[in-house]
């Protein structure tokens, strides 16, 4: 048998290394708090004014609810004094000790930014895994196990004789419940420890959905920074990291049974209107009479865990719209080094056209290209300049002036979910056309930044006759104005491209 020594010795390195090393240090509640208010959501990257302005008014929010007494805050040496001095502690670098934060550099803006270090995350996935396993199971629960399986059931079953006898006998109860509602005779009424437990189901549910939301966030987020990495350490060429994108993440994403599962989360919450319908459903549950107080802060934890799994969502789609703006930078790069290499070639052959040896030279100029003969152009008059006015082709109102469908296909959800809102709230021309740019700029900020549209814009943002200016907002929140040509399509023509692709 084993004695004390060995099983302190045992533990040692669970408590002195890993997670419980952050989580044992002083006010590790307090900063922990702080940075899931500053970090939202947690794979985020913050420049390092904007994280003291959040560590300043989390601090000042803790002060006010008598967390944080005033003392500390008028001390210049605690941590807690002021969002710089928080700032410090968390990303201390001393020996023996773990980072909250850590800073990396912006290649593009040559500016640090801060985001929470894999230990930290971990230590918060391990306070998350306590609040799981800190509920019993109850009645409430019980019941909806029974359900979930009776559901799956239905579903599972074969036999189109017995499925029909589920959903008779489902069918048969829910309408005994109507009758007696109707006469008046349905006079169960719940306990607030029972409206909990009902509570409760619904937040076990959600339990563990942003964890795997932000890890799948992280991966995206490595696999643009890994693009970055590759470009500025030149290892591969530029065929060589785009096939590694397109086959190791990109298909692996879109082929994996994750990748597919966060589509059908997408497509519901955000196309289909689950986010509304979940938002409306809380906000009659709020309104009941049977929550109290203490079960009303349990309801506002259930929306709390709600707005974390939208948000993942739409940070995992974020994060995916980042890689392909890395590959996009890619081959703008290579591009513009092509570029650039044949102009300088271009450069050298016309400055060195006086270095022949003559007309009929068998090879007058260095083109590194085969050898050749170069016929002496005959000499002639010079004719008369006549300016003639170039023919113009008409386009027919009734043409479209791009494959608006085709856009719409490669741009994926996000793309038909912005089709969407502008068929809602379009912004018509006189005709009764839709003016997409127009459209477009009346969206909301978030939906203007996420959109995969503004990577077909490749224009500069001056106004111009026959052009239309996208408002878009960068990563930043900065305005980013793109220019285009002015995009202007029918209301039936839209709907039936975002018909078909339901």
């Amino acid at each position: 048998m084993a004695d004390a020594v060995n099983e302190w010795e045992r533990l040692a390195p669970t408590y002195n290394e890993g997670v419980l090393t952050l989580l044992r240090r002083d006010q590790s509640q307090m900063y922990i708090a702080l940075l899931r208010y500053a970090f939202q959501p947690l794979g985020a990257e913050l420049y390092k004014e904007r994280l003291i302005m959040l560590f300043n008014e989390g601090l000042r929010q803790l002060t006010q609810a008598n967390l944080i007494d005033q003392d500390t805050r008028d001390n210049p040496a605690s941590p807690l004094h002021n969002g710089e001095t928080l700032l410090v502690e968390l990303s201390k670098e001393e020996r023996g000790r773990y980072l909250w934060i850590a800073s990396i550099l912006d290649q593009h803006t040559q500016r640090y930014k801060y985001t929470i270090t894999p230990r930290c995350r971990r230590a918060m996935d391990a306070l998350e895994q306590l609040e799981d396993s800190t509920t019993m199971l109850s009645g409430a629960q019980t019941n909806s196990i029974i359900d979930v399986v009776e559901r799956v059931r239905r579903k599972l079953t074969t036999d189109p004789a017995e499925r029909i006898q589920l959903l008779e006998n489902d069918i048969t109860q829910r309408q005994h419940q109507i009758d007696l509602l109707k006469a008046g005779l349905d006079t169960e009424t719940l306990t607030p420890r029972q409206v909990g437990d009902e509570i409760g189901v619904i937040l076990r549910m959600l339990r563990g959905i942003p964890r795997e939301l932000a890890e799948l966030a992280m991966t995206e987020q490595h696999n643009a920074s890994d693009i970055r990495l590759r470009q500025q350490d030149h290892n591969l060429d530029v065929d060589d990291i785009l096939n590694l994108y397109h086959r190791d993440y990109r298909m692996a994403f879109e082929e994996s049974e994750q990748g597919q599962r966060f589509h059908e989360a997408f497509q519901i919450l955000f196309d289909e209107g689950g986010a509304t319908q979940l938002a409306d459903s809380i906000a009659a549950i709020r309104a009941s009479n049977l929550v109290t107080d203490d079960n009303a802060r349990l309801l506002n934890t259930v929306s709390m865990e709600l707005e974390r799994v939208e948000s993942g969502i739409l940070n995992v789609q974020d994060k995916r719209r980042q890689s392909d703006i890395a590959v996009q930078q890619l081959v703008n790069q290579v591009s513009n080094t092509v570029y650039r290499t044949m102009s300088t070639a271009l450069t050298t052959l016309f400055t060195t056209a006086g270095h022949v040896t003559g007309p009929a030279s068998a090879s007058p100029f260095i083109t590194q290209s085969a050898e050749g003969s170069y016929l002496p152009v005959p000499e002639r008059a010079l004719a008369t300049v006549v300016n003639v006015d170039v023919p113009e082709l008409g386009v027919s109102g009734d043409v479209e002036p791009f494959d608006v469908g085709d856009m719409i296909r490669r741009g994926g959800p996000q793309v038909r979910r912005i089709a969407t809102l502008i068929l809602e709230q379009p912004v018509l021309q006189d005709d009764g056309m839709i003016d997409l740019a127009a459209s477009f700029n009346t969206l909301g900020a978030q939906d203007r930044r996420a959109c995969e549209i503004v990577g077909l814009l490749t224009l500069d943002g001056r106004q111009e006759p026959g052009t239309s200016l996208w408002r878009c907002v960068g990563d930043d929140g900065t305005p980013v104005i793109w220019r285009t040509p002015s995009w202007i399509i029918s209301a039936d023509h839209l709907m039936a491209i975002v018909k078909d692709m339901t």
